[in-house]
């Protein structure tokens, strides 16, 4: 199924417009995760065990509580974030807050390839280059063949022109929340 995806600038626009409408962004966070979590238990139930990568915005933000809601549910789960949890703010910080297990930094973390890599590192507002942190670890998951689940985008993508950092991970899924 193909579907015309909404650009950075009109996701923006289209998360302004839910919030001004009375959702908070959290309650987006939750719904998001919950979807992430779903397809997840529907494409990959052969695995057991979850690796989430989280980064510095709202898109970590998800995968704190995307990481919150498998382990309720049972699954083995790790975190691994590109910026200490005290760097966060918001509701990525709120989400992180709620983790009760240990979270790694991305210069300490060794990719397993029996995990599901969860990319929720950056959202549909990336462009640039990835930071060196986030473009090493890319590149040892690649080297180990983990199967990627991304969320909203693959960190590395820009959202508006479609270029890729060269380090962005290949995702088999991608769960994204808003189409045209």
């Amino acid at each position: 199924m193909s579907h015309e995806i909404l650009t950075s600038d009109q996701k923006a626009a289209a998360d302004r417009l839910t919030i001004e409408s009375g959702v908070s962004g959290r309650a987006m966070m939750e719904k998001a995760a919950a979807a992430v979590v779903e397809k997840i238990e529907t494409h990959f139930p052969y695995t057991e065990s979850v690796h989430v990568l989280c980064g510095p915005g709202n898109n970590g933000g998800d995968g704190f509580v995307i990481a919150r809601m498998l382990r309720e549910k049972g699954w083995h789960v790790r975190v691994s974030s590109l910026v200490d949890s005290a760097a966060l703010e918001g509701e990525a910080s709120a989400a992180a807050g709620e983790w009760s297990g240990p979270v790694a930094r991305f210069e300490d973390t060794t990719p397993d390839p029996e995990e599901l890599a969860v990319d929720a590192v950056f959202g549909t507002g990336f462009h640039g280059a990835l930071p060196e942190a986030a473009a090493a670890l890319f590149d040892r998951i690649r080297e180990t063949g983990q199967e990627v689940l991304a969320v909203d985008i693959p960190s590395g993508v820009n959202g508006n022109d479609g270029t890729a950092d060269p380090h962005t991970l290949h995702a088999a899924l991608t769960v994204t929340f808003f189409r045209k």
